[in-house]
């Protein structure tokens, strides 16, 4: 018999109330106490653990993610691993809690997850940013969000869920006026252009996307912006604050308009955000600041705008991110930017190309894009469920939202839309997943357009190239990292890789089927005890990779690594059992093998599909087959019979010619 004592190592603040922890265990059973003051609500977080509150005294609220229960003295609550979970307390006496909790098995975590996951009702809507149409796509672009949110999405359809992917063109930029003014042309004319232009890039790319939305062409959206952002006027301040000028014309200056150090980490850049650092600024705050209009020094002055006080809601945006997945720099990012005592956000600037704010009173306001992209993101959900037969003129709590974006765009995401979210939607239990990636470099310098030091898309893409293209761009990808594209290093791999290794295996299965067993796969027969073992290590690499491609885990480098090594591994199984050919006594040995390789042939085309899915349906044309694969939860052994096509042909090598020809073009 062990006894705990109530508080008997002192109160510590922990997930934003009093905690005590235990000295005494028993067995893998932690006991801690919890105190929650009257008017404090505990941090919303999950853990690996089981947990069981018992309350002891006081009134107060259990909440989970989308369920609520009032709580006494004597009423346990009981949670489970991974469930989001916090307490509240609205009464005039502390709410004290006994707290035991002990680690899940692993099979039992995996339970959940797959639960979680097999949620076939919950609709997933994958957002990647739309682009800004003043310029074509290039691979940089590509690498990041546009292929990280079309392999989510195909994965996700393979396990039968209702995934959505959105995207569009961001026409209200003012990188689109400060070109249309270069150009001498319009701001519709260049943003229709490049509009078009991305779009076909991403067709070319393979990305399938179920909303493109063209803000500047779509007239109920700019309504539908007005009304959503006049919606939010009360809870903005509109005053006069420090603003930057051009010398010469007066120009009100933001974004493009303006250059200098960032105050943060002191790189050169253009107004409002570091590309570098990920740190946003006000424009007034930068360091040797230039006007991009006259190449003069900006001149300080005050302007009116709409401001929202970020740093009233720095609670908010804490707790909406302890509930989502969010990568380690970022959360770094946004502590660093909460640390700021003050933080007044403008979110309307003096600008005459984009969407007013429908006020004649504020007739030279124009509402900022990145709270366009926000309520955009709503509108084109709206919008979807129109088409699909679905009212989603809401937001509702059994809704999951994925981001994909660049790190430099992570300010916006992670800091300003989760407030966004509390104050236009305040009863909205958000389900969000944040992906980010670095900047991909080329031949280890940054892409730029303005020193031709670029590879457009629609340069080097075509049916032939661009499954090897999405390969190398998802074996390569900047993630958590900078990574870089060189074509040389794309054609080795290429030579080594899916020809050397991928091809030549898929031609000798070819050659073996054909000479025999009369081009018909042969169904299993005698198995040796190695079999079992590779089909467990097959059926284990499918499950590695079905977590890369997940949300929660999500990392195409660590995914084609995996893919790479199922190649790896049947070259190896088979040149391991080859001898088994040469003698009719081991033939039904033999014949297992093969049919093993045609099994693992079907689960690379399965594995594969999301990141290329030209590539997979060839492979499974060869056995026949011309549905789109469903994700392999298992090892399918396939019965034989299949009449396989085996005079098909080395797949890679028209592509690999023409990226060859674009090489010696570029030099």
């Amino acid at each position: 018999m062990k006894k705990a004592e109530y508080g008997v190592n002192g109160f510590e603040e922990a997930f934003n109330i009093l905690c005590s922890h235990s000295d005494e265990v028993y067995g893998e059973i932690q006991i801690a106490w919890g105190v929650v003051e009257p008017g404090h609500t505990s941090q919303p977080h999950q853990h690996s653990e089981k947990e069981v509150y018992i309350i002891i005294s006081g009134n107060g609220f259990a909440h989970s993610r989308n369920e609520e229960f009032s709580v006494k003295a004597g009423d346990i609550i009981l949670i489970d691993p991974l469930e989001t979970h916090y307490l509240s307390n609205n009464s005039d006496t502390p709410l004290v809690v006994a707290d035991l909790y002990w680690h899940a098995g692993s099979s039992e975590l995996n339970v959940i997850q797959a639960n979680k996951a097999n949620n076939l009702d919950t609709p997933i809507f994958v957002f990647s940013p739309p682009p800004t149409p003043n310029g074509d796509l290039h691979l940089g672009h590509l690498s990041g969000p546009y292929l990280g949110a079309d392999v989510y999405k195909r994965f996700e359809r393979m396990r039968g869920r209702k995934v959505f992917h959105l995207t569009g063109s961001d026409d209200f930029q003012s990188y689109v006026r400060s070109l249309a003014e270069k150009s001498q042309g319009s701001e519709y004319e260049v943003a229709l252009q490049y509009s078009d232009a991305i779009r076909h890039t991403l067709d070319l790319f393979d990305v399938e996307y179920d909303n493109f939305l063209c803000t500047s062409t779509d007239e109920p959206y700019k309504v539908y912006m007005q009304a959503q952002f006049n919606a939010l006027r009360e809870y903005l301040d509109y005053v006069k604050g420090p603003s930057l000028f051009d010398a010469t014309t007066n120009q009100y200056l933001y974004e493009v308009d303006v250059r200098g150090e960032c105050p943060t980490c002191g790189s050169d850049g253009n107004g409002n955000i570091c590309e570098q650092c990920g740190a946003p600024n006000t424009c007034v705050d930068l360091k040797n600041s230039f006007s991009n209009i006259t190449n003069t020094k900006a001149q300080h002055g005050e302007s009116e705008r709409f401001s929202l006080a970020l740093h009233r809601y720095y609670q908010v945006i804490r707790d909406h991110l302890d509930q989502s997945k969010l990568s380690p720099r970022v959360r770094v990012l946004v502590e660093d930017i909460l640390a700021r005592e003050t933080f007044d956000l403008p979110l309307t600037h003096l600008e005459k190309w984009g969407v007013k704010v429908g006020d004649q009173k504020y007739d030279d306001q124009s509402i900022w894009v990145w709270v366009n992209m926000f309520f955009g993101f709503m509108y084109a959900i709206d919008c979807l469920g129109k088409r699909q037969g679905e009212d989603w003129s809401e937001p509702s709590d059994d809704w999951k939202i994925v981001h994909f974006f660049g790190f430099d765009n992570s300010f916006y995401y992670t800091v300003l839309y989760p407030v966004l979210f509390k104050l236009a939607y305040p009863s909205w239990k958000t389900q969000v997943d944040y992906n980010y990636n670095e900047f991909y470099l080329l031949e280890h310098k940054k892409f730029s357009t303005s020193r031709r030091h670029v590879i457009w898309g629609k340069e080097i893409l075509n049916h032939h190239t661009t499954d090897i293209i999405r390969y190398f761009l998802s074996k390569t990808r900047s993630e958590y990292d900078q990574t870089n594209f060189d074509l040389s290093e794309l054609l080795a791999d290429i030579e080594s890789t899916l020809i050397n290794k991928w091809e030549n295996w898929t031609a000798a299965l070819q050659q073996k089927v054909k000479n025999d067993f009369a081009g018909v796969t042969p169904s299993t027969g005698l198995w040796m005890p190695e079999y079992g073992a590779y089909v467990d290590s097959l059926a284990s690499k499918l499950q590695q990779i079905s977590v890369y491609y997940t949300s929660e885990n999500f990392s195409l480098r660590a995914a084609i690594k995996a893919i790479d090594s199922i190649v790896d591994d049947v070259i190896s199984f088979s040149a391991y059992c080859n001898a088994l050919k040469t003698s009719e006594n081991f033939h039904s040995y033999y014949r297992t093998v093969v049919a093993l390789e045609v099994s693992t042939l079907k689960a690379l085309a399965e594995a594969v599909y999301p990141v290329m899915p030209r590539y997979s349906k060839h492979l499974l044309t060869l056995l026949g087959m011309s549905e789109t694969p469903t994700w392999p939860d298992k090892v399918t052994l396939l019965d034989g019979g299949i009449q396989m096509d085996v005079e098909s042909g080395n797949y890679f090598a028209e592509g690999y010619s023409l990226i060859k020809q674009y090489r010696s073009g570029r030099a």
